[in-house]
């Protein structure tokens, strides 16, 4: 563990300076009984239970429903970081994709792809994929088996648990995982029509119909259209989506939910790699344009597609006693043929070499977690007990072609080339089982508040290589645990330890043969969590996190190779809540310092981890003016990434900082027959910079989004 008494105490930024000074004013945030953000009731004196529907209404939900614990859990006495975005915040600044979503929460970076038709973003600098980014991601509280874009409006809230979580959940990265949960019925009766319309041709309709049958049924529909063009070139996207749910309580023991969802891109953007000659460095002056389309139409068809359908059924046995039971099934295609930028030509600066790409990923996946939860006491101490076990069966079919394309200039590129279709290179069909056993107690005793757990899994990989008939199977089992303390003070200070650990299975062998080995890592945290007031949560947070075993992709050998070990040191601030009945904030602090220890390359020792910014600050505020001006609300958000690096860090990524604008108007307060319509109009990056968002490597470098302007009209009944 981290001896927290030698931690090296980062350079503050101004954004932290400002969100510490809070602490010195905590009048400032005093309580109200006005009825500001979520329906509440209360049970007892300074206990509050947030109604589920209400997340729309509020900064804060100071509970998890799912992600911490698999149950309820208080936000403010469980030991983790934990953050949570509600749907008011989606519903202020209309995130593009998944990754905007979470562009103002502490530790998660997105968008370092630019334009992305996958979700991909890293926690605490660390994520679950070869090189160390991608996120574990779960949808309501089950891991999600792709990395498919999803539409934003389909989506209630997002949970981020930070640190190591394979103690509930199995494989996962030690920063942490990215739950969505989705929109489901809830009985509000609510109702909501969208319609957004915006630059590069951008059209979106939504629909959202929440409604109670019953006394004992629940029903909520959601619809989704989008179609934009990218910035890049003739690339575009085009997506259908819907969700249906339906909430049966079956008696005052029994609820069972179901739910639907589908999803077609039949147009998925780009794969859009560009180089760092041309992107970091001019070229006799010139740089790549920012809408430079490195691909060709005639050779380009990128979709994607997704079903699921699950339930969720609840029974208590009694007060103490309760059985619960998910079950999930998907079905997921990735398609693409493209021609991809490959690297630059040496004997001509802006002329890139392409090559043309060809995929098709399909597989299914079966997953279900069943779950006992009782409760007891002994003595004065009082217990939250769970035990369960889960399962996980995918089945994958996977063919790749690759062969040369014609090169392109980008100061004069020439588009409708023929391409020679690309030669199959790999025809795999995967098959994956994994079975997981878990324990958590979660215990209260006065102030304090005690978390143990653990988890054992055994999984096994098959592998049946079609080109040459060759079968490779691989078994790994694995134990994990965490634990945390925290004691909550009268006065909302709770200050908390926790250590956990996690891994993630390696498939296949290096470039000697040699079978890859599981990335295992710890996690040690020491936090502080201070309730100012039942809507304003102010954290604090230290953590020093260790990978070993990191895969990182060799571009000498095209295999995989493994990193002997990664360290992580960082710091997080997070202020959200509503400050007054009219004014929100999110305002967050990061820093990572994350650098390799050990390697079998001793010159990459002491090296910094690609793209991962040593610091990382954002501030969002809305406010809802009153009197005069009583009906307008404006935002204001300002985003700040510091520089990064390539794997070898030859190559700095300049920092960049964006700002984005809100401006919203209910004209019901001038024509009360407008009531629950809302005008608003949102840029994204408002003075429409144009920067590098991240490079891995010379050849693998990616601009950010540019400008975005949308105005939307919906209406709420």
């Amino acid at each position: 563990m981290q001896n927290f008494s030698t931690y090296p105490l980062p350079k503050l930024h101004p954004l932290a300076l400002a969100v510490l000074g809070v602490l010195a004013y905590p009048t400032a945030f005093a309580n109200t009984d006005d009825n500001v953000g979520e329906p509440r009731v209360t049970l007892a004196p300074e206990t509050i239970i947030i109604q589920r529907n209400g997340a729309r209404y509020s900064y804060i939900r100071p509970y998890d429903e799912i992600t911490a614990l698999k149950t309820d859990a208080y936000l403010d006495t469980t030991p983790q970081s934990i953050n949570v975005v509600t749907r008011r915040h989606l519903d202020e600044r209309e995130p593009i994709d998944v990754a905007e979503t979470l562009a103002y929460t502490s530790g998660v970076q997105g968008g370092y792809r630019g334009e992305n038709g996958n979700i991909e973003m890293t926690v605490r600098g660390v994520g679950n994929k070869h090189d160390g980014g991608g996120a574990a991601l779960l949808v309501d509280g089950m891991s999600y088996a792709t990395s498919l874009e999803m539409n934003p409006y389909l989506i209630d809230s997002i949970d981020v648990l930070k640190g190591g979580i394979s103690a509930l959940y199995g494989k996962s990265s030690p920063g942490g995982v990215v739950n969505i949960n989705l929109k489901k019925a809830s009985g509000s009766n609510e109702k909501e029509i969208a319609l957004k319309v915006g630059a590069n041709n951008r059209t979106e309709l939504g629909i959202d119909i929440d409604n109670k049958l019953s006394d004992n049924l629940d029903y909520r529909l959601v619809g989704a259209v989008k179609k934009l063009e990218w910035q890049a070139g003739d690339a575009e996207q085009e997506s259908h989506a819907l969700s249906s749910s339906i909430n049966w309580t079956i008696s005052n023991k029994a609820n069972l939910q179901v739910f639907a969802l589908h999803e077609n891109q039949p147009k998925a953007g780009d794969r859009n790699f560009l180089v760092a000659q041309g992107l970091l460095t001019s070229v006799n002056g010139k740089y790549i344009p920012y809408d430079f389309f490195g691909s060709d139409p005639n050779f380009h068809d990128i979709r994607t597609k997704q079903t699921q359908l699950g339930y969720q059924f609840d029974y208590d046995v009694n007060d103490n006693l309760r059985f619960s039971q998910k079950t999930r099934y998907g079905k997921y295609s990735d398609i693409l043929k493209s021609v991809i930028v490959w690297y630059p030509d040496s004997n001509s600066p802006s002329t890139l070499v392409r090559k043309a790409r060809m995929w098709d990923y399909s597989h299914t996946a079966f997953q279900t977690d069943n779950s006992v939860n009782f409760k007891l006491n002994t003595g004065g101490l009082s217990h939250s007990m769970m035990a369960g076990v889960d399962y996980t069966d995918i089945d994958r079919d996977e063919t790749t072609h690759l062969g040369d394309a014609p090169s392109i200039d980008w100061q004069a590129p020439a588009y409708g080339v023929n391409i020679t279709p690309p030669i199959l290179r790999t025809n795999n069909k995967q098959e994956n089982r994994q079975v997981g056993v878990y324990v958590q107690n979660e215990m209260a005793f006065d102030k304090w508040h005690f978390l143990v757990g653990g988890r054992y899994d055994k999984s096994k990989t098959s592998e049946l290589n079609l080109l040459n008939n060759q079968f490779t199977s691989q078994k790994d089992s694995k134990f994990t645990w965490r634990a945390g303390a925290l004691y909550a003070f009268d006065n909302g200070v709770s200050p908390y330890i926790s250590y956990g650990t996690s891994f993630v299975p390696a498939i296949g062998t290096d470039a000697n043969g040699n079978a890859l080995k599981p990335t295992t890592s710890t996690q040690a945290e020491l936090g502080v969590k201070y309730q100012i007031t039942p809507r304003v949560l102010l954290t604090g947070s230290l953590f020093d996190i260790k990978q070993q075993n990191l895969m990182q992709f060799d571009r000498a050998t095209r295999s995989n190779k493994q990193i002997g070990e990664v360290q992580t040191l960082g710091a997080e601030i997070e202020l959200q809540g509503d400050i007054t009945p009219n004014w929100g904030l999110s305002g967050s602090y990061t820093y990572l310092d994350k650098t390799i220890k050990r390697d079998t390359d001793p010159s990459n020792v002491g090296k910094t981890h690609w793209n991962v910014p040593k610091h990382n600050y954002s501030l969002w505020t809305d406010y809802r003016f009153s009197g005069t001006l009583d009906g307008l609300s404006v935002g204001v958000g300002m985003r700040h990434q510091d520089k990064t690096y390539d794997h070898t860090n030859t190559l700095t990524v300049p920092s960049y900082t964006l700002w984005d604008l809100k401006v919203g108007y209910r004209p019901a307060v001038l024509f009360p027959r407008l009531k629950g319509i809302t005008l608003q109009l949102n840029v994204q990056n408002v003075g429409d910079k144009h920067y590098v968002a991240s490079c891995s490597n010379a050849d693998s470098c990616f601009y950010g989004k540019e400008r975005q302007i949308i105005g939307s009209v919906s209406y709420r009944w």
